[in-house]
C-alpha cells in the first residue's frame, strides 16, 4: 500500500512538472526599429494666479531643439534654450531668481542672470508654494502641435 502512495506521488509529480512548459515572455529578442521620425510638441499652462509654464521642442531624427520655463505670479521667470545634437547638449538660460549672477555654470551653461531683490515670496501656490506647488490650484493647460 505504501507502495503504491509513492508511486501515485511520483506520477502525479512527474505530470506536474512535464504540464508546466517553463516560462514565457522577457526580452523578445531583436526588434527592428526604423529611423527617428520627426516630432514636435509643446503646451503652455497658466492659472488663475498669473503664474505659467511652458515646453516646446522639436526633433528631426539629428537634433533636439526646444524650450522650456516659468513664471510665478511675482514675476520671477527662468527659461532654458535648449539644443542637443552631434556636439552634446548646449543650454542657455535666461532668469531674474535671486541668487543667481551669471557668473557660475555649474554645467557649463550659458547664463544669462538678472535677479531681483530678495524678498518673501510665498503663498500663492507658485513654484514650492504654500497651496500645492508648481501649476495648482485649478490650471488650464493649452496644447498646441506645430
Amino acid at each position: 500500500m505504501d507502495m503504491f502512495k509513492v508511486f501515485c506521488g511520483v506520477i502525479t509529480l512527474v505530470g506536474c512538472v512535464s504540464a508546466f512548459g517553463g516560462f514565457h515572455g522577457g526580452y523578445p529578442g531583436e526588434v527592428e526599429v526604423g529611423p527617428p521620425k520627426p516630432y514636435s510638441f509643446g503646451y503652455d499652462v497658466k492659472d488663475e494666479k498669473g503664474s505659467s509654464h511652458f515646453h516646446k521642442e522639436t526633433g528631426d531624427g539629428k537634433s533636439v531643439s526646444g524650450s522650456y520655463g516659468y513664471t510665478d505670479h511675482k514675476g520671477l521667470h527662468r527659461v532654458v534654450d535648449y539644443v542637443a545634437n552631434a556636439g552634446g547638449f548646449q543650454a542657455n538660460v535666461k532668469t531674474n531668481e535671486p541668487g543667481t549672477d551669471g557668473k557660475e555654470s555649474p554645467a557649463n551653461v550659458n547664463m544669462l542672470a538678472n535677479p531681483v531683490s530678495v524678498g518673501m515670496q510665498g503663498g500663492g501656490g507658485g513654484f514650492g508654494g504654500f497651496q500645492g506647488g508648481f501649476g495648482a490650484g485649478g490650471a488650464k493647460a493649452i496644447m498646441y502641435q506645430w
